[in-house]
């Protein structure tokens, strides 16, 4: 076995043969493969529409207001968390926020912000926050500190860190 390895003619014969069973392997088992996953990524097609509609129709607010937040220019933390805050029953002295200005980080636009949120269950703070990265997709929650009240229920603090990349 050894000896036919190493005899170049060997080599001229396996060579061709090898390559032209390549174009008849393409020609049969590819070819259905290949028409089996396009079938399958039209099948996926359809149902993702359909799903695309039924949440259209559930929640037609969606485009609304992707509209309204391109007309309406540049992001700002205080009457983002304002009308969220206002959304969830959180009072304007239920939180405290402290902005930084924005700065380039890795040749992106980020600015960020302090957020301390007192005395809220934690419904109404999972709310809050699930409504803000909702509504804002580049923000993003960087860090986040729960504190349960002594004495309550269920009354928390939470101080976070949001970070919002323009």
């Amino acid at each position: 076995m050894k000896d036919i390895l190493r005899k170049p003619i060997f080599y001229f014969i396996a060579v061709p043969v090898v390559l032209s069973l390549w174009p008849l392997w393409l020609a049969t088992v590819g070819t259905i493969g290949a028409k089996n996953r396009l079938y399958e990524e039209k099948q996926r097609f359809v149902e993702s529409q359909e799903k695309i509609a039924e949440i259209l129709q559930l929640d037609s607010k969606r485009l609304e207001y992707a509209e309204t937040q391109n007309k309406a220019g540049s992001f700002d933390y205080a009457t983002a968390i304002n009308k969220v805050a206002q959304e969830c029953g959180i009072t304007p002295t239920g939180y405290n926020i402290s902005v930084k200005p924005a700065r380039n980080v890795s040749g992106q636009k980020v600015q960020e912000a302090s957020l301390a949120v007192d005395n809220l269950d934690i419904v109404r703070f999972t709310t809050f926050l699930s409504l803000m990265q909702y509504r804002w997709p580049n923000l993003q929650c960087t860090q986040l500190k729960l504190e349960k009240k002594k004495g309550a229920k269920d009354s928390w603090k939470a101080d976070m860190r949001l970070s919002y990349f323009m």
